[in-house]
């Protein structure tokens, strides 16, 4: 409620009498207009206190959500803007964990990058095709698997904007997606990420 509503309520409740003077410029009505200051800045903070208790929502409660959350971890840094730090809060309370590759390619998705999985497999007679690269003919490979980041963000030398030092082209390591995957990986395998394109 506002203020004008309060004192409303606040004038029907005052006792009847000759002390109790109504009028705007009357210390009564001061008071009262102070009172019903007060309250309205309760009822706004008990309205906030209902933002507050959404993690996606929070404003005033975002550092101690952080802290429930155990950020900034390793993987993600305290990001700068406030809507940074809300969707690192709310990606990481709301993950669920998984092992199968749609769980790795959905991840992916919600951090902004397109992966392909590649499980790699060993030669095995009667099965492989005659000609297998060398490289899968090691058992131990079927604990590897290769996640390729299809759109790898690139960055060109921009004139009027880029210091002279720069390349004329870089791309942006997934760096955020390699220590989430490496975290959440099995433990017994081995990831190796590249980019397409690079």
């Amino acid at each position: 409620m506002n203020r004008e509503a309060y004192m409303q309520q606040l004038i029907g409740l005052l006792p009847t009498g000759q002390v109790w003077n109504t009028e705007i410029a009357s210390n009564t009505m001061k008071l009262v207009s102070v009172i019903a200051s007060e309250l309205e800045y309760i009822d706004s903070r008990a309205q906030s206190l209902l933002r507050e208790a959404l993690p996606s929502t929070t404003i005033d409660l975002l550092e101690d959500w952080e802290k429930v959350a155990g950020l900034p971890d390793s993987c993600s840094l305290l990001a700068d803007t406030h809507s940074e730090r809300v969707e690192a809060l709310v990606s990481k309370i709301t993950r669920i964990g998984g092992q199968s590759r749609q769980f790795f390619i959905d991840l992916a998705e919600s951090l902004g990058y397109h992966i392909e999985i590649t499980e790699l497999t060993p030669f095995m007679c009667g099965i492989s095709p005659v000609g297998t690269d060398h490289l899968t003919e090691d058992h131990d490979v079927r604990f590897v698997w290769y996640v390729t980041v299809l759109d790898a963000k690139l960055v060109y030398l921009r004139c009027g904007q880029s210091t002279i030092d720069r390349r004329l082209l870089d791309f942006r390591q997934a760096d955020d997606l390699a220590c989430i995957f490496l975290k959440l990986k099995p433990a017994h395998t081995e990831l190796i990420i590249g980019y397409e394109g690079v």
